[in-house]
């Protein structure tokens, strides 16, 4: 109620900062989840289930151009003022039932899968795994926001 009450003392330009701002707070919420569930989940764990055996230039350059977006992610989070609100957490769940949907027709449909670890012959054990990474990434995410 008190934010409802100052947001009519608004002027027109404070208004219109303050819906910009709770528009990239939203979204940068879904980036830094989804952020955290990339380099670290899917680097860490599934990417070695499927690169080929490449030279380590190759395999470096992969990880880097993975990993530096979630640096850039990071260093903008920290050096706006942000806020994370339990409430837009719910956005990235949407996604990611999304993505799975996505994922199984791709996957189902076409001739070649998305991800050749994510092959949807056991589906409860692949919805299991997307809901763990997605559970990690917000999980990491409200410990971005806390520290």
């Amino acid at each position: 109620e008190a934010e409802r009450h100052d947001i009519n003392k608004m002027t027109v330009t404070e208004l219109n900062a303050y819906k910009w701002r709770r528009a990239a707070c939203f979204w940068q919420s879904i980036t830094v989840t989804w952020q955290w569930s990339i380099a670290f989940v899917f680097w860490g764990f599934c990417a070695a289930e499927f690169l080929p055996p490449v030279n380590w230039f190759w395999r470096l350059g992969l990880i880097a151009a993975h990993t530096y977006p979630f640096i850039l992610v990071m260093i903008e989070f920290y050096l706006c003022d942000s806020q994370i609100r339990l409430r837009d957490f719910w956005s990235t769940w949407v996604l990611v039932v999304l993505y799975g949907f996505v994922n199984y027709y791709y996957t189902m449909i076409g001739q070649e899968p998305a991800y050749p670890f994510l092959l949807w012959k056991q589906p409860v054990a692949d919805v299991l795994h997307i809901t763990m990474v997605a559970a990690f990434g917000t999980a990491m995410m409200l410990v971005t926001a806390w520290g």
